[in-house]
């Protein structure tokens, strides 16, 4: 019985189309596939979405649906249902006695652009007129280039480890975003409210961000996609740093920093010329009238 190391890489070899794959062969098949996940509360509602964008724009949607326990860790059970496409591969090629499965290979083929580290899945070895082949098996996915880095330990927001925390807490995420945006002009310019409060939300909020990459633009649609339960009328007992304040008959929006302060396009309600900056809720120059709780979705 040998024991090894699962993904061992064996020293002095790679499988090179130039060199010694005789023949390679490649399949991908999305019937399993799961892109976005629909994010609900215990009772069915709606809360927001997570996407994987690159997968939605290469093969389309597929969607399943992630329903909140309170007993469960959000983010991790979400990330459990994404599921890429399936791949797998056959390669045939001179043999080599060192190389079985468990242990890894490396793999050069400019033609399917494939390159990197990968495990070898089952091995088969033939002799026949003194030539040693073998066909191998892969592991598509190049797994074996992650590494596993040490967990840093989680930003402590003051909510838990809700759906709604990015890699940051809120504040720290809002922070973040708002230096990266400061200033700038959105493409709706002085009417590009919404498009500020999802580009900043979206560091922290997997609602946001949903929005953000459905190209929402409009207050109204913002306001009616996070459905009923998380929009609640303004009252400032009730509003926490990363929630979105909507003023009017859903007519402007910015996101909520903390000291009576927002973030946000300053210009579509108060004349600006059109640009993403900071300043006092209270200051927009309308009402506040309700809270899209964004501090949690």
């Amino acid at each position: 019985m040998d024991i090894v190391k699962k993904g061992e890489l064996i020293p002095d070899f790679a499988a090179d189309q130039y060199i010694n794959v005789e023949n390679s062969q490649y399949r991908e098949s999305i019937e399993g596939l799961i892109d976005r996940v629909m994010v609900t509360d215990e009772q069915g509602n709606m809360t927001g979405y997570q996407t994987k964008d690159e997968w939605i724009k290469k093969y389309s949607m597929f969607q399943d649906v992630y329903k909140t326990n309170p007993n469960d860790n959000a983010q991790e059970q979400i990330e459990k249902l994404f599921h890429g496409p399936d791949r797998s591969g056959v390669l045939d090629l001179l043999g080599d006695y060192r190389v079985k499965s468990s242990y890894s290979i490396q793999i050069q083929d400019i033609i399917t652009e494939l390159s990197g580290k990968f495990w070898v899945k089952s091995d088969t070895h033939t002799f026949e007129n003194g030539i040693h082949e073998m066909r191998l098996e892969i592991e598509f996915e190049n797994i074996m280039n992650k590494e596993d880095l040490p967990e840093e330990p989680k930003a402590n927001s003051g909510h838990g480890d809700g759906i709604g925390r990015g890699t940051m807490n809120v504040q720290a995420g809002i922070n973040e975003e708002y230096a990266a945006w400061q200033g700038t002009t959105m493409p709706h310019g002085r009417n590009g409210c919404v498009e500020a409060a999802t580009r900043i939300g979206s560091y922290y909020s997997p609602y946001l961000k949903s929005q953000y990459d459905a190209g929402v633009a409009d207050v109204p649609s913002l306001v009616a996609n996070a459905g009923s339960g998380n929009v609640i009328a303004f009252d400032e007992e009730n509003l926490a740093v990363g929630d979105c304040v909507v003023y009017g008959d859903n007519d402007h929006v910015v996101i909520y920093n903390g000291n009576g302060q927002y973030v946000g396009n300053n210009s579509s309600a108060n004349g600006g010329a059109g640009a993403v900056g900071t300043g006092g809720i209270y200051n927009i120059g309308q009402t506040p009238t309700k809270i899209i709780k964004t501090s949690r979705i």
